[in-house]
């Protein structure tokens, strides 16, 4: 199953504010998240050759409903990502609400700012998917007892564990892809589109089709490994 954002006043779920050097740990978590159904803003998804990258950045952060930051000994020494963290507590007083989420993939102390926050320790590699359901799940909005819950009862290993999580908690995610990708699938005899959702019953039949790019093959590919 997937969907896509309109790009017309967009909201995205999450701004991930971190460091480059870590580039890639995020990729990866902005991929998962993806596949959760959960809009991520990201740099290099997000800004163009020759946008500005500091109006870019305060418009992603302004329009974002959650800031997660990926919070390393990288992240707290780079200048410009202190810029991005007083933004982003500049919006949190400006809209009277918790939208900050710390995320720790290295063990350092948390800035004076961010020690009253709920963090998210992503230090270990077996921690990865227990991480990931616990932020996946507050950023749909479930309730966060019934997130914990869900955790101990699934014991999620994969990012199918995390998205059969989900499904647990009432939440039925569809994959986020590319309007372009969307269009493409959509034609397909093999696809029943509903709104801005498309659903498949046969994704290796849908493989077979010649008449599909390659990067659209790549997306189905990525549901029939989640799928498995």
């Amino acid at each position: 199953m997937a969907t896509y954002k309109q790009e017309v006043n967009r909201k995205p779920d999450v701004f991930l504010s971190h460091s480059s050097i870590d580039n890639d740990f995020v990729r990866k978590l902005a991929k998962d998240l993806t596949s959760c159904e959960i809009d991520v803003w990201l740099d290099e998804r997000e800004i163009a050759p020759g946008d500005s990258i500091y109006r870019s950045i305060s418009q992603g952060i302004q329009s974002s409903r959650y800031i997660a930051l990926i919070i390393s000994k990288n992240f707290l020494a780079s200048k410009w990502v202190s810029e991005e963290i007083e933004s982003s507590f500049a919006k949190q007083i400006e809209s009277n609400s918790t939208l900050i989420i710390p995320i720790l993939i290295e063990p350092v102390e948390l800035p004076p700012l961010l020690k009253g926050k709920l963090n998210i320790p992503f230090l270990e590699p077996e921690e990865y998917y227990w991480a990931l359901m616990l932020l996946a799940g507050i950023i749909h909005g479930i309730d966060l007892g019934s997130v914990i819950d869900t955790r101990l009862r699934t014991q999620p290993e994969s990012l199918q564990d995390v998205i059969r999580g989900l499904r647990y908690c009432g939440i039925e995610p569809y994959m986020i892809v590319p309007k372009h990708v969307f269009d493409e699938l959509s034609k397909s005899e093999k696809v029943e589109v509903s709104g801005n959702r498309l659903r498949f019953y046969n994704l290796s039949a849908l493989l077979a089709d010649d008449s599909l790019t390659g990067i659209s093959k790549s997306y189905i590919e990525e549901l029939i490994s989640l799928w498995k």
